[in-house]
């Protein structure tokens, strides 16, 4: 597979992730602190205590603003898609669907 379908095929993935945990919103920029890798900000996102204590456990540079609900974690230059496809699937709850 060429490495551009691969890049589109990891964020249609990253997108179903979002969908599946009501994510409606993500937007990257490049790290002004430390000069690398990107910091990516997250909404709606809703985090049990367990994993907020995960959070802060693994990531502790992540931050999750409980009022807006935005989740702002850094992801590396090297697989930023990939990597916050992994983050948010170990982080973020699937939601449930109610009758």
């Amino acid at each position: 597979i060429p490495e551009e379908a691969e890049k589109l095929l990891s964020i249609g993935h990253l997108r179903t992730i979002c969908v599946e945990r009501g994510i409606k919103e993500i937007t990257v920029t490049k790290r002004k602190k430390m000069n690398s890798g990107f910091l990516a900000r997250c909404s709606p996102v809703s985090l049990p205590l367990s994993k907020q204590t995960r959070l802060e456990r693994l990531h502790p540079e992540a931050y999750l603003k409980e009022s807006s609900g935005e989740l702002q974690i850094p992801i590396p230059e090297k697989n930023p898609t990939g990597v916050l496809t992994e983050y948010l699937q170990d982080l973020v709850p699937v939601l449930t669907a109610t009758a």
